[in-house]
């Protein structure tokens, strides 16, 4: 449905209200306004429905302030749909800290007066300012405040022009001075009261318990809010459902939430039961009140729940009389009624003829013990006197025998008893006899050890047992307590881990669960009982694996075939000297450690490498425990420390025939840092690309060299190129130029000519370069 412009709203003719919706109900807000955005200096348009029979009545507010008809404000009803709406013409924002009138007069310098509320106001002071320009008055009011609102007049020569100012108040900031707890137990069938409190009493607050609000009407609620802020739910009767979130909500940011959990009620005494003394085959009556008539309770009689079946027992709520006719009852005993929340107990004490309810019993101790013999009768008021074979024992506080008799229960006790102390004792109360035969044990003694001191070996990290075997004459009351010592002191609390001992019979097992080289030393083990002490001493030897051989590992001398390794000997391991070392290599970056050699020295000669492979080394110690942890070095490339040479230079043809042609060179400028030890000389005809070698010189120092040519043909083109060579190779060859036709010499027959005719008188040689 398309919503209604502001110019079609404006436009549209107001109508009455009417009755609508329950009658004799409050009035309710069906549909609330909406939040409008609005461009200054145009209209906006607060619209929302509501329903009332009778016809309620609308007031609007800026908030604490009534908006009236009239002015900027147009209030505006429709019948038809039962909506109301309030038009604000021509919007503004207050962001200005003073407000400002002109107004302009038909002359200028006119007389003029300002008034507010018919009372003149005057220039001056930081409240008010006016400012006079020929025919433009203008009243200044800077920092308005509520106290400020009423009609202004300007007045010129008498003729006046009036306007009304409204200072708004500012909106309230409402808080909760005093929020609801987290958490409230509240019982159900009981009065609940829920209790906050706000910095306003004029704070718009609203109680939900969940979503739903609640209404201030419902007869199960009592709403309250006082002077102060303290708002306050009471709820007059919980139920089960109450049991929710509660908020007490002033705007959908100020808000207070409590858990509430409705717990079933308590009942509780309200008077205790009283403890009875009565004689032995008389009725006993017990007595207690709760707070609730409809309370369950349980009678307990000694922790046994008594039912009541109105012959033996009976009871009654919430006055309880709990009678028991002819009963014969122990001496002081337990009555307990409990409900599910609370519970009270008495004594019923008897008064019952004389007999043993707890008869002596003969005992067996051991010497040096104080022994108690103890026996219970139901005279609660006659003295026991006790014999020992027929002899009166006289008690003496603190002495050898000390006798007592307390409500009915009667004891002896005997004071580190001897072993001649062992007879029958017997005990006398009013003629009722009983006795008891008391077995006297002889006492341990203490212990003795099966013990040399010895030598005791173990490896590092392996669990070590020590079995100390011992013996206990007399009666044993138990294992000994053992206690381990190192250097003639316990060890301490950190170490009690590492080291226990346990008791297995006759043998005494020290247990090192994981010793280290630093725990080698003086041990002992001390055994103690009542009686003494038993030392059992020995030394623990702990062998121990090497340690790693002291880096770095040194590479030295790498060669594309081998290379070196040194390294530093361990440090000393005390009785356990180094046997050998393992050398290993790791062949790439990923592969695996394999065992190349084992030597006794620290220095070892790598063979057999694969040129510019890359490896890396480690090295262990070895001794009679084992292998040390490994010193491993940095990854080594197998690969000479010279280079191929350089280029031969200024190749050229030195000479040449029909059958031979010599070839010049100079040596390169890098002979790679190794000696050049040859020249290879390449040939190839010009219509071949194929290279073959045509001969070789050895190098003879930094001059030029020479190689001759004899396997040429006349006639045809070579090329020639020259290659170094020393120990990593042959380097690259030299720029083979321009091709070489093989021809005879041009001045050899002239020479011949001449050697004809004037072989006696001269000789004419002919060199043609």
């Amino acid at each position: 449905m398309r919503r209604a412009s502001v110019q079609e709203i404006m436009e549209r003719v107001c109508t009455p209200l009417v009755p609508k919706g329950q009658k004799g109900k409050p009035p309710r807000i069906v549909e609330v306004p909406e939040n409008v955005t609005v461009v200054e200096n145009e209209t906006a348009v607060l619209q929302c429905k509501i329903e009332g029979d009778p016809v309620p009545t609308v007031r609007w507010a800026k908030g604490n302030r009534e908006i009236l008809n009239g002015g900027r404000f147009r209030h505006m009803t429709d019948g038809e749909t039962n909506t109301v709406s309030l038009a604000l013409l021509k919007c503004r924002s207050q962001v200005d800290k003073f407000a400002e009138w002109k107004c302009v007069y038909s002359r200028p310098n006119a007389k003029i007066r300002w008034y507010k509320d018919r009372k003149e106001i005057f220039s001056g002071g930081l409240k008010y300012k006016i400012v006079i320009e020929k025919s433009v008055c203008t009243l200044i009011i800077n920092n308005p405040e509520v106290d400020d609102s009423g009609k202004y007049t300007c007045e010129a020569n008498g003729l006046p022009t009036s306007a009304i100012l409204t200072v708004l108040e500012p909106p309230m900031k409402y808080s909760f001075l005093n929020p609801l707890p987290n958490t409230q137990e509240i019982y159900r069938t009981k009065q609940a009261v829920l209790t906050c409190k706000v910095n306003s009493p004029r704070a718009p607050l609203v109680w939900y318990r969940g979503n739903q609000a609640i209404d201030v009407n419902d007869p199960r609620y009592i709403v309250e809010k006082d002077a102060v802020g303290r708002c306050t739910l009471t709820i007059k009767e919980v139920e089960q459902a109450d049991q929710a979130e509660w908020t007490a909500r002033v705007t959908n940011d100020v808000f207070s939430k409590v858990q509430v959990y409705v717990e079933e009620p308590r009942h509780t005494f309200v008077v205790p039961m009283k403890s009875q003394k009565v004689n032995e085959n008389e009725s006993a009556t017990l007595e207690t009140d709760v707070n609730d008539r409809d309370a369950d309770v349980e009678w307990w009689h000694d922790g046994i729940k008594i039912n009541i079946d109105g012959k033996k027992k009976s009871a009654s709520v919430a006055s309880v009389d709990l009678s028991s006719p002819q009963r014969k009852l122990r001496i002081m005993e337990s009555t307990k009624c409990t409900t599910k929340d609370d519970k009270t107990m008495a004594q019923l004490i008897v008064d019952a003829l004389n007999k043993f309810i707890i008869k002596l019993k003969d005992l067996e101790v051991i010497e040096k013990e104080d022994v108690v013999m103890t026996c219970q009768t139901k005279d609660t008021k006659t003295p026991g006197l006790w014999n020992r074979m027929g002899n009166k024992i006289t008690s003496m506080p603190g002495g050898k025998f000390e006798t007592q008799s307390r409500n009915g229960t009667h004891t002896l006790k005997i004071s580190k008893i001897e072993m001649n102390e062992g007879e029958t004792y017997e005990i006398d109360v009013a003629g009722l006899i009983g006795s008891c035969v008391v077995t006297v044990l002889e006492a341990e003694k203490r212990p003795v050890l099966n013990w040399k001191p010895k030598k005791i070996e173990a490896k590092a990290g392996e669990p070590c047992v020590v079995k100390v075997p011992f013996q206990i004459k007399g009666t044993r009351r138990g294992d000994p307590k053992p206690v381990i010592l190192r250097n003639g002191k316990p060890i301490d609390e950190s170490m009690k881990d590492l080291v226990e001992v346990v008791i297995n019979g006759d043998v005494a097992e020290i247990k090192f669960k994981n010793p280290q080289l630093a725990d080698t030393g003086k041990w002992a083990l001390e055994l103690g009982n009542s009686a003494g002490t038993a030392l059992a001493p020995f030394e623990l030897f702990v062998k121990d694996k090497p340690k790693p051989p002291k880096g770095p590992l040194e590479v030295k001398n790498v060669t594309a075939e081998g290379l070196e390794l040194k390294w530093g000997q361990p440090d000393a391991n005390e009785g356990q000297p180094v046997k050998a070392y393992i050398v290993e290599v790791q062949e790439g970056r990923s592969g695996n450690w394999k065992k190349i050699a084992e030597t006794k020295g620290t220095e070892f000669k790598v063979k057999d490498l694969k040129e510019n492979g890359e490896y890396k080394f480690r090295v262990k110690a070895v001794n009679d425990v084992g292998e040390s942890d490994p010193l491993t070095g940095d990854t080594v490339i197998a690969k000479n420390p010279y280079t191929v040479p350089g280029k031969p230079r200024n190749m050229d043809v030195a000479d040449m025939g029909k059958e031979h042609l010599t070839l010049q060179w100079d040596p390169p400028e890098d002979d790679g840092q190794s000696p050049i030890i040859e020249y290879v000389v390449e040939r190839r005809e010009k219509s071949e690309k194929d290279w073959r070698v045509c001969g070789t010189t050895p190098a003879d120092g930094r001059g030029t060299h020479f190689l001759t040519d004899d396997k040429v043909v006349e006639g045809k083109e070579y090329y020639y190129r020259v290659r170094a060579v020393n120990k990593a190779g042959q380097g690259d060859p030299c720029d083979h130029g321009n091709s070489v036709k093989i021809k005879a010499k041009p001045g050899l027959a002239l020479a011949a000519f001449h050697n004809v005719l004037a072989l006696d008188t001269m000789l004419l040689v002919i060199l043609i370069l």
